[in-house]
């Protein structure tokens, strides 16, 4: 799900990474309908902000530019958790991380990870045996 501050007047403030099919993207202003981009938007009111929605704006505007998203690490749930509450993070990746999903995607890559390591090391060994039958020196 994506995150945005809306600031009235019919704008928002997102980190625009993956908002449309990009891996990267800056924090940007933007109409309501271009955040939307077909898709329906509701409001998140479930938790109080830390400040005063002045303050929740300003906060917004003064990263708008920044360029570091990162989906695990600053994503754009990370920036409007921080806008809103001070606190940079992201219930999304934390429910991730949390999952069998998540683990099995992390054993998946530590094993592929491991199994080309094992093949790399096989594949110089096996170099070795073939320079040391083909050339006749021991290597």
């Amino acid at each position: 799900m994506h995150h945005g501050i809306y600031l009235g007047d019919g704008k928002v403030v997102h980190y625009a990474g993956l908002a449309r099919g990009q891996f990267r993207g800056r924090i940007e202003e933007v109409s309501l309908a271009q955040f939307a981009y077909g898709w329906s938007v509701w409001t998140r009111s479930s938790d109080l902000p830390a400040f005063v929605p002045q303050e929740v704006i300003r906060r917004a505007r003064s990263r708008v530019g920044e360029n570091r998203y990162r989906i695990l690490r600053n994503n754009c749930e990370h920036f409007c958790e921080w806008c809103l509450r001070g606190e940079s993070r992201s219930y999304q990746v934390e429910r991730f991380l949390s999952s069998r999903l998540a683990l099995g995607m992390m054993l998946g890559v530590i094993s592929l990870a491991a199994g080309n390591r094992s093949r790399s090391e096989n594949t110089g060994r096996e170099n070795r045996l073939l320079g040391f039958r083909q050339s006749g020196v021991a290597i």
